[in-house]
């Protein structure tokens, strides 16, 4: 693939789009913003302002945003959606990346579940997580089954 500067392309401007998707997400049928449409030249969208990642298509390239953000201050009782932020410059929109014959589930000889103690160890665990949640709690017999 071409470097972004010698493709030509540069990547779409989505912020009028983006800002009318988090001002719906944030106050719903409140909303006061007109849909802008798509930005010239965008053929596709996957994924939201919510969403942790957001595909833009243009042509054969696409562009990559960062969603799923959220202030850490609450208005009107709930953390009011971010604007998404770039992620890359673009990559080729290629859908089938990974051959046929690959076997994305391969065992690998080096991985190894985490050691956490022995079982009793791992029920203290989740006891404890269990407890802050405010689940109910099950006993070790039916924890072992589980």
């Amino acid at each position: 693939m071409k470097p972004l500067k010698e493709s030509g392309m540069k990547r779409p401007d989505m912020t009028a789009y983006f800002r009318y998707r988090i001002d719906w997400k944030n106050k719903g049928l409140m909303s006061t913003l007109e849909h802008p449409g798509l930005p010239q030249g965008v053929t596709r969208i996957n994924g939201d302002v919510t969403d942790r990642e957001i595909e833009v298509f243009v042509g054969d390239r696409v562009w990559r945003w960062q969603g799923g953000r959220h202030s850490s201050r609450k208005t009107n009782g709930n953390y009011p959606v971010l604007m998404p932020i770039p992620v890359n410059d673009w990559k080729a929109a290629e859908m089938d990346q990974v051959p046929d014959t690959a076997d994305p589930l391969q065992p690998n000889d080096d991985w190894q579940t985490r050691y956490r103690g022995s079982n009793d160890d791992e029920y203290a665990i989740y006891v404890a997580a269990a407890e802050s949640l405010g689940w109910p709690v099950k006993s070790y017999d039916e924890w072992l089954q589980s």
